[in-house]
């Protein structure tokens, strides 16, 4: 799948060559993508720091404890959620479905009454996003930088860093899962 017809929502693998620091090994959910733009969480970058640590009010919540991930190099100042589209959960007007039980949330002030009520599960936080300007994420389509591929609840919520990154090529097939395992692209003869 070229950039031609790469598709949102959907998942950008980082190839196993990436080595900015940033996106290294990453699994990026696309949540936008036209001609203008696009934007996108890292999924399996997580945190130092707790909700709590971030907004002190919720210091006594029974999810003050929930950590927090590191969504994206752009705006680190803006928190952001996915769960898993449970009626627990409210939903604003901006609200999307990225697949079946997964749930962007890009206004963090809808979630905060359930936050206070209980230890909520399927329900991670990211502070920041990753976003390219008008031509650039398809630049890095044409370098060979990202893995398109088509996006899994299950993986998105895989909460052990790395193994996001193998589980997410490892669903694309047996060539992928090599690359997966071996941290390069084989050669094809």
């Amino acid at each position: 799948m070229g950039f031609e017809s790469l598709e949102y929502p959907g998942f950008l693998i980082a190839d196993p060559e990436l080595e900015d620091p940033n996106f290294r090994m990453t699994v990026v959910a696309l949540i936008h993508h036209d001609d203008q733009g696009s934007f996108g969480l890292v999924l399996n970058r997580p945190g130092e720091m707790f909700l709590a640590d971030i907004l002190p009010e919720f210091e006594k919540s029974p999810n003050g404890r929930q950590q927090v991930y590191l969504g994206g190099p752009v705006e680190q100042n803006r928190l952001f959620a996915l769960h898993n589209g449970d009626s627990i959960f409210p939903r604003s007007g901006y609200c999307s479905e990225l697949c079946p039980n997964l749930f962007f949330e890009p206004d963090f002030s809808t979630l905060e009454n359930v936050l206070y009520s209980k230890s909520l599960t399927h329900l991670r936080f990211y502070l920041g996003y990753a976003g390219w300007d008008k031509g650039q994420l398809e630049q890095e389509m044409i370098q060979r930088t990202w893995i398109p591929s088509a996006i899994h609840a299950d993986v998105a919520m895989e909460d052990s860093g790395i193994k996001t990154w193998h589980l997410a090529l490892a669903r694309m097939g047996p060539y992928y899962a090599l690359i997966g395992q071996t941290g390069f692209r084989p050669s094809l003869n």
